[in-house]
């Protein structure tokens, strides 16, 4: 009997050292397990934080750059452009039959009717686009600025969504030195118009424009808006208004300072920023788009826009978008279309979203 016990107690021994063993090897494996996700985690802060010493080869690195508790915000971007995709130019055009001769024969008459102050400037943006801009007083600071934004924002649909015209794009404004003017023009062009909600107007079917002066820099970034518009519906087609007016938005206030450097001006508040609507919401209420919630929803794509162009996600999702766009290019895309390929990339777009904006911005509400 003695034999049998000290064999058993032998067994029991082995046992508990086998049981010791994988208890040290579980906490062990989970110590590695917790310290891997937070150096991974602490990687990927890096492309968001200012002077990054290490150059990403995603295709934009953004950094915050803002000064604390100030309503004019700045996102900048650091990054190489990356090559152009060499597939060929998607060849399309719509039908405008039903609306062009009527807007290319009121345009003419509008032209007809400027004063003698107005002069024509017809600015060479590259082999693809030029604009015939008519304006009273403009100097030649304005024109080389307009021509150099103009020439930036064409090259990001080539180096980021690699999409070029097929044909030149010829594109016609008229700047109205006051409102009156302005409101007038309008209202010749859009039946029932209210004065007041809108600084810029662009026609399709006449590829014209027609752009409210306030100051230099409002007039700037209504031209670029404007002009956006009209490469959105050349390059790609018509587009669903969250996509359309948001990429007018980001592109319009993106200014180009320095070789590798991009700055997009927010000039919201932290309590606008707070009112941001939801992407769903955007996207299924294209009426609210022009009812009292104007300033809100424009605001609303801009972010929205900025936060997925910021990201190499983000641009894979806008050209998947804009890739389902250009294969029926005159036909808008349903909005559980748009939510289905967001959903795709960004599982929790909406909890995304609102740290990406609690990061860059309302984290320094204090």
């Amino acid at each position: 009997m003695p034999p049998a016990k000290n064999s058993q107690s032998h067994k029991m021994s082995r046992l508990l050292w086998v049981g010791v063993m994988i208890f040290v090897l579980v906490i062990g494996g989970w110590v590695i397990r917790t310290q891997f996700i937070e150096f991974k985690n602490s990687l990927n802060s890096l492309t968001f934080e200012i002077n990054s010493a290490q150059q990403t080869e995603k295709a934009e690195e953004i950094i915050v750059s803002e000064t604390k508790k100030q309503p004019n915000r700045n996102l900048v971007s650091r990054a190489a452009m990356p090559k152009t995709n060499s597939n060929a130019p998607i060849d399309y055009q719509c039908d405008t039959i039903d609306f062009a001769p009527a807007q290319q024969s009121q345009w003419q008459q509008q032209i007809e009717t400027l004063d003698a102050g107005f002069n024509a400037h017809n600015i060479v943006i590259n082999d693809d686009l030029t604009v015939t801009f008519y304006a009273k007083s403009i100097t030649p600071q304005f024109v080389k600025e307009l021509q150099e934004r103009l020439f930036y924002v064409y090259e990001l649909y080539g180096s980021h969504f690699s999409i070029r015209a097929k044909r030149p794009i010829n594109l016609k404004m008229i700047m109205l030195p006051d409102d009156t003017s302005y409101e007038l023009f309008a209202s010749m062009f859009i039946d029932n118009y209210v004065p007041g909600t809108s600084q810029g107007l662009y026609f399709h079917g006449s590829d014209s424009a027609f752009i409210q002066y306030k100051n230099e820099q409002q007039a700037m970034e209504t031209i670029l808006h404007e002009a956006i518009h009209a490469l959105n519906f050349h390059l790609i087609g018509v587009m669903p208004r969250a996509i359309n007016e948001g990429l007018a938005e980001l592109f319009s206030s993106m200014v180009k300072s320095g070789t590798n450097q991009v700055t997009i001006d927010f000039d919201e508040t932290n309590e606008q920023l707070k009112q941001v609507v939801d992407f769903q919401t955007i996207v299924n209420s294209e009426h609210q788009w022009d009812a009292n919630d104007t300033s809100r929803y424009y605001m609303s794509g801009k972010l929205w826009l900025t936060f997925f162009f910021m990201e190499e996600k983000g641009l894979q999702l806008l050209r998947a978008l804009l890739r389902e766009e250009q294969k029926e290019t005159c036909q808008l895309l349903e909005e559980d279309e748009v939510l289905a390929l967001v959903i795709d990339f960004y599982l929790n777009y909406e909890v995304d979203f609102k740290q990406w904006l609690n990061r860059h911005f309302l984290s320094e509400q204090g």
